[in-house]
């Protein structure tokens, strides 16, 4: 920059303050408007730098002339520095005696000579710098702008799946301003370089989110999609140099995880070289517990730089459902553009609840599907419709337009051209720049075309179908839909071949088919095929990956038949004892969610024996944790105490820091379960120095006022929730929050102030039913009962514990159903309804023993107590209350000896806690 600031100075008499201004802050956007002619721009500039250098040969021949004119035969110096006329040699002469024997003349000439040399030297660097900068404009990002993406399929048909794609904007974007202004904080930060992410469901909005971002901004920055040929361009950024502010948009992250690493690293080392700043914003569905999220932020010291990097060095923006008023408004908005405002629902009417339902409680994509139906249909016609039913309705639709489109082809040109859109569907559409040949061949090979002459008219008609010249169906949702629908891929050779031409795209679908519609087998069969033809090693480990991929986004979505049933039996087959190990772990974790956990610790040993075989040590460690939970869910915390000291000792060993304060929080839990809370605030107060994410310090903090609650210090409690909260709302974790806004309420109610408690269980459900946190639901509506309860309301209380149970039911939560059960019963005991109390506490004991939950026994045993002895039975209330004792003081459950010396009180026991092991000794003495 000095030289060509230097440059202008003396060539044109510009200031040279002024000129490395000009370079610094206009010189590259002027570069970048002119990118399409900036190599022609360049190259004019060192064409003419080379005529200006070109003189310097005649020059020399002139001056050598003038030196023979010039030279003595006395001063074999001076004679020896103008045979050569190198500079080196002209600087030694000056340090000479012979200098000052040399007349003005000759040291005129040795001036000039050097004069010209550092001129020469100062145009080769500038010409090297103007080289650079071609070189620099060689790889353009090339990102779809605002405009471009809007300037597709401009005159879609209304109604049609293109016109539902983010692109086309036909509704307003609703309930995103928080969102908006985030990231609009996210790109306007002081620093060259952030990347952060979006992540949420299909067709909630991630796309479209981003695209409305950046158009606030493309006045000023480069911004736009990028398209994933450019990610498996080899070193594509040693030849890149931001030109001006840059936002890149990058889609389906889970697919290019490692070349999106490559491109951080590469952005990370050299922005402090940028003129300009860099934002790269990513967009995936699923990130929690996802391996390609992993391999970004955890595991290496790269991916902590990464991690360092990124926005708030917390999670990604997450997106939910929108609320019920922005349905009304979203839907009131695409009905508007369909023009027919006048199918908008009364504010007040009952279908607003099928649409609730219709639209995953609130995807905008699915309100615009809805949309469709009610411009074509009367309201009459979904009120009993199933969502699978309104993307029937929508690709019936989609399949009558085609047929409009294609009226004019013979019916095997149709078909033909149909298995065309398929094919590219699958493979998220051809790249004809760049693979025009490649796709070529591979289209002849499968017969989708019947010669080279047909592309032309090919791409003609896909453009048509897709409104884009990539020719595959948008959105994906329906794309998945139709290709599930679809019988191209029954072809294995066909199947093949897009494996081969789009690898990543091809599994990207898969999995997003075999998690979006989980019932339809098609994807699992899809999977094997490939799996049987592949020969290679590394495709084969590809295809693993892939199904555990699947897997974990079932277990995310608590779909555990099909994981169960379908995906980890093939797994299991694979002859591979690391995977084998994992396939085990897997199902355990399944069996745990659904609360077998005798058939989860099975399965987790098992897999813990191959890990220590095969030295797989950050298995070893993670499987230990594992199983330290099930003895905590049993209450056997001695033996859960040392699974958990062995995991401990093992991640330390290897420096797995996430899984250190994993197992310090664990260890936390298992000492205030016995209430030792000094112990578990010394492991609490290890882990919260351990360096961990804002969801790992918020946990921390969550266990800490648990403690301070259990102490009785409910005003720390409440200072340690609110601070957990922050954490959590500055990053948007909403299942946290959820759960925070659950535990706060806990504090309000305990100090008999339950009318706050209900304002924060409130919200807790309503940010639970948003994000479909099923489980978090259940527990949170069991609290709602408790404070109807307690304030009287027993109908209320009865209404939130049947929810419970059901939602339990569903996703047989057995320990969940027990407490539910157990609270039912409290419910009818107050209500004077004691044989259905009796019925309910019975039920739930039975489930309590079952699964080994001594809390929930001593719990139910303790309500069922009170029932015995209000009935005048007072031996069985013994009975049951000395069965606590016993499970109690063998457990060391804290709680429960705390209630029980409060009823010794009531009972006018003499002794406090031990009038029960009193009484436990003269029965045992008397049997």
């Amino acid at each position: 920059m000095k030289l060509l600031a230097e440059w202008l100075h003396e060539d044109y008499g510009i200031n040279k303050a002024a000129s490395r201004l000009a370079l610094k802050y206009i010189i590259p956007f002027v570069l970048n408007r002119l990118s399409q002619l900036g190599k022609v721009v360049a190259q004019s500039w060192i064409n003419k730098l080379h005529d200006n250098l070109s003189h310097r040969p005649l020059y020399e021949k002139l001056s050598r002339t003038l030196l023979d004119t010039l030279k003595t035969h006395t001063d074999k110096t001076y004679q020896s520095a103008m045979q050569v006329a190198d500079s080196e040699q002209l600087k030694l002469l000056q340090a000479t005696p012979s200098w000052i024997q040399l007349n003005a003349e000759q040291q005129g000439l040795v001036h000039l000579l050097l004069a010209q040399e550092k001129n020469h030297q100062q145009q080769l660097g500038i010409s090297n710098d103007l080289h650079h900068l071609i070189d620099l404009l060689s790889f353009d990002l090339d990102l779809k702008s605002v405009e471009q993406l809007k300037s597709q399929a401009e005159n879609v048909e209304k109604g049609s799946a293109i016109w539902l794609t983010y692109f086309k904007q036909h509704s307003d974007l609703i309930g995103r301003d928080a969102q908006l202004n985030r990231l609009d904080e996210f790109y306007d930060q002081e620093t060259m370089f952030s990347w952060w992410a979006i992540s949420g469901a299909g067709g909630i909005g991630k796309s479209r989110l981003a695209l409305e971002s950046i158009a606030r901004h493309d006045y000023l920055w480069d911004a736009g999609f990028l398209h994933a040929s450019k990610l498996d361009v080899p070193d594509a950024l040693h030849k890149w140099m931001p030109l001006q502010p840059t936002i890149i948009v990058i889609d389906y992250a889970a697919s290019y995880s490692k070349q999106i690493a490559n491109w951080l690293d590469h952005i990370i080392r050299h922005k402090d070289n940028y003129l300009c700043p860099v934002r790269i914003l990513i967009l995936e569905r699923e990130y929690k517990k996802q391996d390609w999220w992993e391999h970004l932020t955890t595991g290496s010291s790269a991916a902590l730089v990464r991690k360092n990097a990124f926005y708030t060095q917390a999670d990604p923006l997450e997106l939910m459902p929108l609320n019920k008023t922005d349905q009304q408004t979203a839907l009131a908005s695409f009905l508007s553009s369909l023009d027919a405002n006048g199918k908008l629902p009364e504010k007040d009417s009952a279908i607003w609840e099928t649409i609730h339902e219709l639209t995953t409680k609130g995807s905008p994509l699915f309100l615009g599907m809805v949309a469709i139906v009610l411009a074509h249909n009367e309201l009459a016609d979904i009120r009993q419709w199933q969502h699978l039913d309104l993307l029937d309705n929508i690709y019936s639709r989609e399949k009558q337009a085609w047929q409009r489109q294609l009226a004019d082809l013979s019916k095997q040109q149709q078909e033909q051209t149909i298995n065309l859109l398929a094919f590219s569907t699958f493979i998220g559409g051809f790249d004809w720049d760049n693979h025009k040949e490649e796709s070529i061949q591979t289209l002849l090979a499968c017969e989708l075309i019947d010669s080279k002459r047909d592309i032309t008219k090919v791409r003609q008609r896909m453009t048509l179908l897709t409104g884009h010249e990539a020719g595959y169906l948008q959105p994906d949702l329906i794309g998945e839909y139709f290709l599930l629908h679809h019988d191209l891929f029954e072809d294995d050779d066909v199947l093949k071949h897009a494996f081969s031409l789009s690898q990543n795209i091809t599994l990207q679908n898969l999995i997003r088919c075999a998690t979006d519609y989980p019932e339809n087998k098609k994807s699992f069969i899809w999977w094997k095929k490939l799996l049987s033809t592949a020969k290679e090693k590394d495709k084969t480990e590809i295809l693993y990956e892939t199904a555990f991929r699947i897997v974990s986004r079932l277990i995310i979505k608590a779909i555990y038949k099909v994981s169960l049933d379908v995906w980890l039996p093939a797994l299991k087959k694979i002859d591979d004892k690391k995977i084998h190990a994992r396939v085990l772990t897997t199902i355990g974790r399944v069996y745990y969610w659904m609360s077998n956990y005798g058939m989860a610790s099975d399965y987790w040993k098992r897999s813990l024996s191959i890990q220590k075989e095969i030295g797989d040590k950050k298995g070893e460690g993670a499987t230990l944790n594992n199983i330290s939970l099930i003895f905590q869910m049993k209450s056997e915390y001695e033996t859960a105490l040392q699974y958990q000291k062995d995991s401990l000792a093992i991640q330390k060993e290897i420096g797995d820091e996430t899984g250190v304060g994993i197992t310090l929080n664990n260890m936390a839990i298992n000492a205030k379960a016995q209430g030792d809370y000094d112990l578990a605030m010394n492991y609490l107060q290890e882990s919260i120095v351990t360096p961990m994410d804002k969801l790992g310090e918020s946990v921390t903090l969550n266990s800490m006022a648990a403690i301070a609650h259990a102490r009785g210090n409910s005003d720390v409690a409440l200072e340690l929730l609110e601070k957990s909260l922050k954490t959590l709302d500055g990053v948007g974790n909403k299942l946290g929050i959820g759960s925070i806004l659950n535990n706060i309420s806990q504090i309000y109610s305990i100090r008999g102030d339950v009318d706050t408690a209900l304002i924060y269980l409130k919200k807790s459900l309503m940010i639970r039913e948003e994000i479909k946190d099923i489980f978090g639901l259940g527990t949170t509506l069991n609290n709602i009962a408790n404070v109807y309860q307690a304030r009287g309301e027993y109908d209320m209380a009865l209404k939130c514990l049947h929810r419970s149970l059901v939602i339990r039911n569903e996703i047989n939560d057995r320990l969940g159903k027990g407490v539910t059960l157990n609270n039912m019963a409290s419910v009818y005991n107050s209500k004077g309804d004691y044989s259905a109390s009796l019925c309910y506490s019975k039920e739930a004991l039975c489930i309590q023993r079952e699964v080994g939950d001594k809390e929930g026994i001593c719990a139910t045993l303790f309500n069922l107590g009170h029932f015995y002895y209000q009935n005048s039975q007072k031996e069985d209330a013994i009975t049951a209350w000395l069965e606590v004792y016993q499970i109690a003081s063998s457990m060391g459950l804290k709680q429960a000896l705390d209630s029980l010396e409060e009823l010794a009180n009531y009972l006018n026991l003499s002794g406090g806690v031990y009038a029960w092991k009193a009484l436990l000794d003269k029965r045992n003495s008397q049997s």
